[in-house]
């Protein structure tokens, strides 16, 4: 027997159900913290990477030329804004500096295939990630 046939075929009855001095008290709960504007920032990156390796397959199976395809050049556009964004944002704890880390590994991973990129962005966000690292009041923990 399947497992959802299974699990249809219990009676409420033999379901448990949770004693209510034992659940936890929503009123003495924190509330959850929303992303921090790294974490925006790095997932704005990713798909913006996402939406480029998407963009250059399309443009391989189509026998348009690269510099004609509007996919491509917008998703050029889109990932240089997205890393721009990464050195703009002030990173506030150590998992924003750990984002900038990786945003800033890829880049120069991508230089290293492409070239260097010709407004030196690679630069700035290594610059902002050492200004991070030495940042006295830069909060490590997980508060």
């Amino acid at each position: 027997m399947s497992k959802a046939k299974a699990h249809r075929g219990k009676s409420k009855t033999q379901r448990s159900i949770p004693d209510p001095d034992t659940l936890p008290d929503p009123q003495s709960q924190s509330e959850p913290v929303g992303s921090s504007p790294m974490e925006l920032a790095y997932a704005e990156y990713e798909q913006a990477r996402a939406l480029l390796q998407q963009a250059d397959i399309a443009v391989s199976a189509s026998p348009q030329s690269l510099d004609e395809d509007s996919r491509l050049n917008e998703a050029m556009e889109r990932l240089d804004a997205s890393e721009w964004k990464i050195i703009r944002t002030c990173a506030k704890n150590g998992l924003d500096v750990r984002l900038r880390a990786m945003a800033l590994q890829q880049v120069f991973l991508d230089a290293e295939m492409a070239g260097e990129p010709t407004d030196n962005r690679h630069l700035m966000m290594l610059a902002a990630l050492i200004y991070d690292v030495f940042d006295a009041q830069m909060e490590w923990r997980a508060a």
